[in-house]
């Protein structure tokens, strides 16, 4: 897969991921939703809340100038999802919990690295 940030101009809204490449759509869809990362007790207990959102890309890609924009119009189409796909605390006793799947792990750095192989040895 490949990767390519769109930055907004000033004040026009949340950075946008275009991936690409053979099955990413198909990969990606079921992380629509959101993720929670919740520090650890000492440091307050902070939660991260990303929304995430996907939508199949397009036939002709976008000029550069106006991907931002084009990419984001796509995404507001979609909706705002609001069920939790997973959850992360971080810690003494790190803990991901994937609500979609139906899998926990300990192993929270390796699955915040993107090892994939791990999150398909949980889902089996």
């Amino acid at each position: 897969m490949q990767l390519q940030e769109h930055a907004p101009g000033r004040g026009q809204g949340p950075m946008i991921l275009q991936v690409s490449g053979f099955g990413a759509f198909r990969t990606l869809q079921p992380e629509a939703g959101l993720h929670l990362l919740e520090g650890p007790e000492s440091d307050g207990g902070r939660r991260i809340v990303a929304r995430v959102r996907t939508a199949p890309g397009l036939l002709e890609e976008p000029r550069a100038a106006d991907a931002h924009q084009i990419f984001a119009r796509r995404l507001s189409e979609i909706g705002d999802p609001s069920t939790v796909v997973r959850r992360y605390r971080k810690g003494i006793a790190p803990l991901v919990r994937d609500a979609r799947g139906g899998w926990r792990s300990g192993r929270i750095e390796v699955v915040l690295g993107g090892d994939f192989d791990l999150v398909a040895a949980l889902q089996q």
